[in-house]
């Protein structure tokens, strides 16, 4: 979902319907003589607004997925209290919460989920029936229209920072972490399990008081002559080198 190729598919997406919105500002009215008039003018546009919108889900819930293992694999890691002890995973509690995490790339995202679950309603009253006996005849509703255009508009523009922003970003994973199998992985020899020792009793804030001042780093690390692991470590100095 965050690959380059995906996000531009759904730049073109939208592109291709901003098009016919800012097509349908010269077009009042619209007749079909076919029985697919119903389709397109009551079904089509709503289709149209949830694909939208169940795109941009799903790549804010990836983006969100894989945000705390990005923000550790970066070359100087960002603390703890922002990465594996923020609540990214396995969602934001919504939109807001993305915008407040301070970082680019899911502020982003969240300001298109947003943007994205106006469409649906708009969609819905674009076109409005006029007479069905003979043919179908349907306008254009104005009132709709102008904020669908200025959506779209928005949302290709944040698509291209998304685009920039994600633009040759690692992400620090081999694979893919679908299960507590692939975590457990990651972290089977990690040099800092032993803080979280009565964790299980511990409130997030209390939690983020006592060790967000961290680094933790996803990276290789060189465990001696038990040879080179890949997973998370505790970074213990300032210039963000692996310790073991």
């Amino acid at each position: 979902m965050l690959r380059t190729e995906v996000l531009f598919a759904g730049l073109t997406f939208n592109t291709i319907i901003l098009g016919i919105l800012v097509g349908l500002n010269f077009v009042t009215t619209a007749s079909f003589e076919s029985q697919w008039g119903y389709f397109t003018i009551q079904i089509l546009p709503p289709i149209c607004g949830t694909i939208t919108a169940s795109f941009w889900r799903g790549v804010t819930l990836n983006l969100s997925r894989v945000t705390p293992f990005m923000l550790c694999a970066q070359q100087r890691p960002s603390f703890a209290q922002r990465t594996i002890l923020m609540g990214y995973s396995p969602a934001p509690a919504g939109p807001i919460d993305c915008l407040l995490s301070r970082n680019v790339s899911l502020s982003i995202s969240g300001a298109l989920l947003i943007l994205s679950g106006t469409i649906l309603g708009l969609k819905s009253a674009l076109l409005n029936t006029v007479s069905w006996q003979t043919y179908w005849q349907a306008n254009v509703t104005l009132w709709a229209l102008y904020p669908l255009i200025a959506i779209y508009a928005a949302m290709n523009l944040l698509t291209l920072l998304l685009i920039w922003d994600m633009w040759g970003k690692c992400t620090g994973l081999r694979w893919d972490p679908i299960c507590i199998a692939d975590h457990l992985a990651l972290l089977k020899y990690a040099n800092f399990l032993d803080d979280f020792e009565g964790t299980d009793l511990s409130t997030r804030d209390s939690m983020i008081k006592e060790l967000g001042g961290q680094r933790y780093r996803l990276g290789y690390w060189n465990r001696g002559s038990k040879g080179t692991w890949y997973g998370f470590g505790r970074v213990e100095n300032s210039s963000g080198k692996f310790i073991e």
